[in-house]
């Protein structure tokens, strides 16, 4: 999306009357776009808009802050749908919009987190102290950046889990969260620390601004530091050995097991398919894609 319209645009479109929940932004979607368009209200923090085509119908996701979204800001996300980035003058609007909300949110107290960094096996507050003093010692230490709480995060309750992000920088509350499958003993501690410096530096290195003003999280400069990190290589290694066992442990809550079955049979069924071993690298590295945000 394009960025950095006239401040007045934003403000100019009547605030409704009410806020609007995902029924009533149902109601108008469909009234508007003549097709049937179902709004289901999120807490994302990334992808604050998106749309999921569902053969005819289609579903738009959305942060909860659009309840409050004025007329004009409405008739964009219309807009949006409709003709996507064509729809030029329409989307300066609604980015404006947008990154005005982002950025009242930043702006509030943060919330409180329950902070929990002594896991059953590995202990994230050492491993991120013994980070800070090496890796990351000129942007905490000189106020450059602000250090991050540290907490494990909560197992989700789905148990149909086909991806997991294994760590998350939250940048409205300034806290880093691992995923308790990497607190087991089969998760080495390089690993560990590997996710946990991915997440700082995403502290250390807030997101930038690309063309059309687009939040940019992986960004050139962060990529070099990560290539530059020694524990890099061997950690993804590691990452792509044991994918299929870290999923299964985190969709059933066990710990993984020590015979790496999981990795056989995917190992066995490549083999018998041969032909279509590309396909399945390929599926291979979209489901790592998730591990990370």
């Amino acid at each position: 999306m394009a960025a950095h319209p006239r401040k007045k645009e934003i403000d100019e479109g009547p605030e409704p009357d009410e806020p609007l929940g995902p029924d009533a932004w149902s109601a108008y979607l469909s009234s508007e776009l003549d097709s049937k368009v179902e709004v289901v209200f999120t807490r994302a923090r990334r992808t604050v808009l998106r749309l999921v085509p569902r053969g005819r119908e289609r579903t738009v996701r959305m942060n909860e802050f659009f309840a409050h979204a004025p007329a004009e800001v409405r008739s964009a996300v219309v807009s949006w749908i409709r003709s996507g980035r064509r729809a030029r003058r329409k989307l300066e609007i609604l980015d404006a919009w947008v990154e005005s909300q982002i950025e009242s949110v930043e702006r509030s107290a943060p919330r409180r987190v329950r902070v929990n960094t002594c896991g059953r096996i590995h202990d994230i507050g050492r491993l991120a102290g013994e980070l800070r003093a090496s890796e990351f010692a000129s942007e905490f230490a000189t106020g450059a950046a602000s250090w991050p709480a540290l907490t494990w995060g909560r197992a989700p309750k789905s148990s149909t889990r086909r991806t997991l992000r294994l760590g998350s920088f939250d940048v409205w509350s300034c806290v880093v969260r691992l995923h308790p499958v990497l607190d087991q003993p089969a998760v080495p501690e390089s690993f560990v620390r590997y996710v946990l410096f991915h997440e700082l530096l995403h502290a250390a290195m807030p997101a930038q601004r690309g063309n059309g003003g687009r939040r940019i999280f992986h960004g050139r400069e962060f990529r070099r530091r990560e290539r530059e990190y020694a524990g890099t290589s061997a950690a993804l290694a590691w990452e792509e050995e044991h994918l299929a066992e870290l999923l299964w442990s985190a969709r059933t809550g066990k710990d993984m097991r020590a015979s790496h079955a999981v990795t056989r049979a995917v190992a066995a069924l490549e083999r018998a398919v041969p032909a279509q071993k590309p396909p399945l690298e390929r599926g291979l590295r979209a489901v790592q894609r998730w591990l990370f945000n």
